[in-house]
């Protein structure tokens, strides 16, 4: 058993080592749907189109 636990704990510094941008990206896109009206009303004019690559 403990081979599995290393195994696995191997696996997740693996994983948290590829994954910081996209929990970066998931930080940056909980943020903005508390506002997302507001900024869509505003953008009503401007397409979404920049606003989805600054989240990027």
């Amino acid at each position: 058993r403990g081979e599995l636990q290393r195994h696995r704990q191997l696996q997740q510094l693996r994983q948290q080592q590829r994954q910081p941008p996209r929990r970066q990206q998931q930080r940056q896109r909980r943020r903005p749907p508390l506002q997302p009206q507001p900024q869509r009303r505003q953008q009503r004019q401007r397409p979404p189109a920049p606003a989805l690559q600054q989240q990027q």
